[in-house]
């Protein structure tokens, strides 16, 4: 089915916004629901499983949990997201009905009074690059616009720089050597100076990103805890693109980022391909049945 051009001219706009601007807020995508299914899903693999949750800063105050996982072959759940949601719908109608892969969720729990997530791209992380790469970001409550993703439009199709490391006192520090890839601008000291997408969102509303986007998650109130997720997708239009090697996971500080889990979630199935292969050839991620 269709999800989103359903025949009304308000939703015509939103994969032609999506591919210019690589960023588009759907509101009242998901239905009461769609939603309590999504609730029920993160209470219940959150919960289970947030001793390894990974702690982004890790200062000890204030934490950023985040879980990635991708368990749509072995857990009922995630199924039934797929089978009952209009998630993957959505995908499709932003990639102009091109087949749908699935990647990962992620679930974030930011803690009340939690500093900003700083500026980054997916892409200087994950080794995919290409038109169809997708996220979905979904918070589970209401939220003002101040305490929302953040993202830089049309810097999906601009330059790739470097990753942030996550230093909590430079939020420029490269996770790579520079003379791979560039030091990421310092957004927050100039805003004025970039074209970013923020709005207020309400339960049930859909952040749909481009991964290459420049995006950042803002601050939480005190005495508030956002929990959102992430959903990640992609098309045969996603192409295999190696990053720099020359990092130790490990051994970030400002981190507890494991080396397992990129091998379990991140790396899986690469082994298969080419620079400059669809990510579809790879027998780690099967086509959705839509």
């Amino acid at each position: 089915m269709s999800a989103i051009n359903d025949g009304l001219d308000r939703y015509l706009q939103y994969p032609g916004q999506f591919e210019d601007e690589g960023v588009v807020c759907i509101p009242s995508a998901l239905n009461s629901d769609e939603m309590n299914l999504l609730e029920e899903a993160y209470e219940e693999h959150f919960n289970r499983a947030k001793s390894i949750a990974e702690v982004m800063y890790g200062d000890g105050k204030d934490e950023i949990y985040f879980l990635t996982d991708n368990t749509l072959e072995n857990s009922p759940y995630y199924q039934k997201i797929i089978k009952e949601t209009r998630l993957a719908d959505i995908v499709q109608d932003l990639f102009r009905g091109e087949d749908v892969y699935y990647h990962l969720e992620q679930m974030w729990n930011k803690q009340g009074g939690a500093r900003r997530t700083a500026w980054h791209q997916d892409t200087a992380y994950l080794p995919f690059s290409g038109s169809g790469l997708i996220i979905l970001w979904i918070p589970l409550e209401d939220l003002d616009a101040e305490n929302v993703l953040e993202v830089v439009r049309g810097s999906h199709k601009s330059t790739l720089y470097n990753a942030s490391l996550y230093d909590p006192k430079d939020v420029t520090a490269p996770l790579y050597d520079e003379k791979y890839l560039p030091r990421l601008p310092d957004i927050e000291k100039e805003r004025n100076k970039w074209n970013i997408f923020s709005t207020a969102m309400k339960r049930g509303d859909v952040l749909a990103l481009h991964p290459g986007c420049l995006h950042g998650g803002a601050s939480t109130k005190s005495g508030k805890i956002r929990r959102s997720y992430t959903f990640r997708f992609f098309s045969p239009s996603a192409i295999y693109t190696p990053l720099p090697e020359n990092i130790d996971l490990d051994h970030n500080e400002f981190s507890n980022q494991r080396q397992d889990t990129d091998e379990r979630i991140v790396l899986k199935g690469f082994d298969e391909l080419s620079p400059g292969d669809s990510l579809s050839k790879s027998s780690a991620w099967k086509k959705l049945d839509l």
